[in-house]
């Protein structure tokens, strides 16, 4: 403490002692009647201080105890363990998911040749529209344009 704490800590006591020996001096008939009230006073803070502590108590033991760590949680039961976390991911709605169409793919071998490829030779050599070729062989307008011109360099290069 610091010299100038210490005098000013000295000179409130010296100042007053006499306030104080006045009120003991005034209380001495009352006594008796102030220490019942300090010890009911006493009593009543140790009663309320043991219903505290039993409550307590038994909230210790009826509560669940959990065990925490990170993200998982796991509650200690009469019947053993129950992993709380597991449960939480467990009830969660699943993804909602759909079925695509089924899609058949079929690939020819590279030195086949396509089965509609004479009929598509043949329908445009009567001058149908490739659109109108497609629809009757039951294939694309690319594969139809595709086949079309591959003819069409083909007897351009031997004629």
């Amino acid at each position: 403490m610091q010299k100038s704490k210490r005098v000013a800590v000295m000179a409130t006591v010296i100042l007053l002692l006499p306030i104080e020996i006045l009120i003991l001096v005034g209380m001495w008939p009352y006594l008796p009647l102030v220490g019942k009230a300090f010890a009911g006073m006493l009593i009543t803070f140790c009663v309320c201080g043991a219903v505290y502590a039993v409550a307590l108590t038994y909230q210790r033991i009826t509560a669940p105890r959990l065990i925490v760590e990170r993200d998982v949680v796991v509650m200690l039961s009469h019947d053993g363990y129950i992993h709380l976390s597991a449960e939480h991911e467990a009830a969660k709605l699943p993804p909602l998911q759909l079925t695509g169409p089924k899609v058949e793919v079929t690939e020819a071998a590279p030195g086949e040749v396509e089965p509609d490829h004479w009929r598509i030779l043949e329908l445009a050599g009567k001058g149908m529209a490739l659109r109108d070729i497609a629809l009757a062989c039951n294939t694309t307008y690319y594969k139809v344009q595709k086949i079309t011109s591959a003819w069409n360099e083909k007897m351009a290069k031997s004629g």
